[in-house]
């Protein structure tokens, strides 16, 4: 059993050097994928520690154009929807997106692809778009308080 000390951390982790997206396919058939990302250089130990924290089968994957850069990516449904629900409560700025993730897993969860309604389809599509704009703020505010 992984200490609540641990979710706490991670949540601090990713609050700080983490990134949360749901991808929607591009091609013919509709279908979305959650995504948490997070990254560190020099050092695999926090991308290891949060690997573990999360506790599916996400990797850490180096990073081609930057040398001792290494990531965690934690994607799917099935990996991403109990790491975020034991996260949220130690999730601050980043929490809302959170919200917005597993609200798309339990449509996800709910049905096949091939049977989810207009609604559904356009439900997740709109919450795409939330955590896309928030992101986008994100980016944003990073780059007026550099200047």
């Amino acid at each position: 059993m992984i200490p609540e000390t641990e979710y706490a951390w991670a949540a601090g982790w990713l609050e700080a050097d983490g990134s949360f997206y749901l991808y929607l396919r591009k091609d013919r058939e509709f279908g979305a994928r959650p995504f948490i990302n997070s990254g560190q250089a020099y050092t695999k130990k926090p991308c290891q520690r949060l690997l573990s924290t999360a506790n599916s089968k996400a990797k850490i994957y180096p990073d081609n154009h930057h040398p001792n850069y290494h990531q965690v990516h934690i994607t799917g449904y099935t990996n991403v929807k109990p790491f975020l629900e034991k996260l949220l409560p130690y999730l601050d700025h980043k929490k809302e997106r959170a919200r917005y993730i597993l609200m798309a897993c339990e449509l996800m969860c709910t049905r096949k692809t091939a049977c989810y309604s207009d609604y559904v389809k356009d439900t997740i599509r709109d919450l795409a778009l939330l955590i896309k704009k928030a992101n986008n703020n994100d980016k944003q505010v990073a780059a007026s308080n550099s200047n």
